[in-house]
């Protein structure tokens, strides 16, 4: 949602008087606003000033009064801790926020925690004791954060969606599936895989799903696209709330991120700084009919004769003409020899309601990129809790991750067999070896021993001496014969 800035000022009074301390809160809106914030300038004189809406612009705006102060080195000094304890600031949950400051004087609603670090420990917990309701607030909030924004939603679940949509159950697909063509035909085993989130599943598959389920197979990869509608607008009559919103102006319409309607984005146009506004203005044309535009900060050029949300900085309090707020409106902006104007863009409007806004400047204007009836695109996906465009991005990147650690523990466990077989073999090649080291030394043990009987044969022969010369015999040949 575009930013606001509020300024309000408390016991004023002319005359200069030096600015002393300042308070801090940042907290969460009623409201998709954004990160919000509330700064308290407090004088010595007693005086005092209430900064408050878009973070930024809070910071720019306090940051401008500090510089004002005339002492240079305080002037260094009171910037410095201003800069420090806005980092350290706690962010705030709204009713927390609203307990904590209020609309009340500044003075009188110092932040009972802030000096929890200097107290002794039994005062610690008696602060803590008291403000038990508000730590029960920030649990609810925790818990509907996690519940919605980190809600996995997969193409098993998607897939499952359409299926409940049909009447199916996941036999039914696989069957299906398993009766396609020879080169489109998939095991009902991998169906399974597919349906169970086990095995991711790819485009082609996703294509013949689509086919069998007769839907877009975006929509069985990626859940809708979508955003919150921050605000309402009438376009016929007045609106009463907290205050009252003429005809054209945007209006908040719960204090409850809960009960936030969020509206399908078609994907042609989807960006991330998409934003919807819905008209709510029964018996007009437009009712009930959501307009999309991309939130900026600059006036856009070619916005000339078309439907736009401005902004605009006006003077609620007649009586405070330093009390200004930035409201917002819808309508067909018109710019007539350099002077703006935004015209009703309902047709049939009565002429005390044509224009919504005369001669006014601008804070800024974009352009509404899309109209559209949101009962027209309303599918069973939208009746599922969508996470924002981040959080997509970051399932598909986890999902990728987790295949990738899939594959890598795949080739661990393989090498790992490896591994193991490996010292299997080597174990078994060290027995071996021992064998036939066991083998050689006996060996070469009895080939010693041959060798030292050898030896002692040797030793033995040269050592015996004959006794008696053996004869020489003649031998007649003829008597031979």
């Amino acid at each position: 949602m575009p930013s606001m800035l509020k300024i309000k000022k408390f016991n004023w009074t002319e005359g200069a008087s030096p600015l002393l301390y300042f308070n801090i809160y940042k907290y969460i809106g009623p409201t998709i606003l954004g990160k919000q914030a509330d700064v308290q300038l407090i004088y010595k004189s007693g005086k005092s000033v209430r900064i408050y809406g878009d973070e930024g612009e809070v910071f720019s705006e306090a940051k401008k009064r500090l510089s004002k102060k005339t002492n240079i080195r305080e002037r260094e000094r009171l910037t410095k801790n201003f800069e420090k304890s806005w980092v350290d600031a706690t962010v705030y949950g709204y009713s927390e926020y609203k307990k904590l400051s209020g609309n009340k004087n500044p003075i009188a609603t110092l932040d009972p925690l802030k000096n929890l670090k200097n107290m002794p420990e039994r005062k610690v917990l008696e602060k803590l004791q008291e403000s038990v309701s508000s730590i029960e607030e920030i649990k609810a909030m925790n818990d509907l954060i996690t519940d919605n924004f980190y809600k996995q939603i997969n193409p098993a679940k998607l897939i499952d969606s359409k299926l409940s949509e049909k009447g199916w159950d996941r036999k039914d697909l696989a069957d299906e599936m398993q009766k396609l063509g020879e080169e489109e035909s998939q095991k009902q085993s991998t169906t399974y895989t597919h349906l169970s989130g086990e095995r991711a599943v790819s485009r082609d598959v996703a294509i013949r799903y689509g086919k069998i389920l007769s839907c877009d197979p975006v929509d069985l990869m990626f859940a809708k696209k979508t955003t919150v509608v921050w605000g309402k607008v009438n376009t016929k009559k007045v609106v009463e709330t907290y205050k009252s919103f003429v005809p054209g102006e945007i209006y908040p319409y719960t204090t409850s991120d809960k009960d936030m309607e969020r509206v399908i984005v078609p994907r042609d146009i989807w960006k991330k700084n998409i934003k919807a506004v819905k008209i709510d203005a029964r018996g007009t044309i437009f009712d009930q009919h959501v307009g999309f535009y991309y939130y900026s900060n600059t006036k856009d050029e070619a916005c000339m004769n078309k439907l736009c949300v401005v902004g605009a900085t006006v003077h609620p309090v007649a009586i405070d003409p330093d009390y200004t707020e930035t409201n917002y409106y819808l309508g067909l902006y018109e710019n007539d020899k350099g002077t703006s104007n935004l015209i009703n863009a309902d047709p049939f409007v009565s002429e005390k309601n044509k224009y919504i806004l005369k001669d006014f400047e601008p804070n800024f204007i974009s352009p509404v990129v899309c109209i559209i009836n949101p009962q027209t695109i309303v599918d069973e996906t939208a009746k599922q809790s969508v996470l924002p465009e981040s959080e997509y991005r970051k399932e598909e990147m986890l999902v990728s991750e987790l295949h990738k650690v899939r594959e890598q523990l795949k080739i661990a466990k393989q090498a790992a067999e490896r591994a193991k077989q490996s010292v299997k073999q080597t174990e078994e090649t060290q027995k071996e070896a021992d064998r036939v080291q066991k083998e050689i030394t006996r060996t070469q043990a009895v080939a010693n021993k041959i060798m030292q009987d050898v030896k002692d044969m040797q030793e033995r022969l040269l050592d015996f001496e004959l006794e008696q010369p053996i004869p020489n015999v003649i031998m007649d040949e003829d008597k031979v014969a």
